[in-house]
């Protein structure tokens, strides 16, 4: 299962902060640290890596806070004028 699969799992998008965290966290180590071709990059450019894939967690975070916060507002189909 690739990670944007995980990401894109509803199951996964209703686990807390600390859940998705750790799972990331073994998703990276059996799929970028384990890797030989990872290990022969520079430690910044593996810095930047691990970096990069952490922050797609905030993502998830976000689009599930924006989704939380819209269910407390009335669901009228209206558009806004410019």
């Amino acid at each position: 299962m690739s990670w944007d699969d995980i990401l894109a799992n509803p199951d996964f998008k209703k686990e807390t902060f600390p859940t998705k965290l750790a799972v990331a966290k073994n998703y990276f180590a059996e799929h970028f640290e384990a890797n030989p071709s990872f290990k022969q990059e520079t430690p910044d450019l593996q810095q930047q890596i691990k970096s990069n894939f952490f922050r797609t967690l905030g993502k998830v975070e976000a689009e599930s806070g924006v989704k939380e916060a819209l269910k407390h507002f009335p669901q009228e189909d209206t558009k806004l004028s410019l």
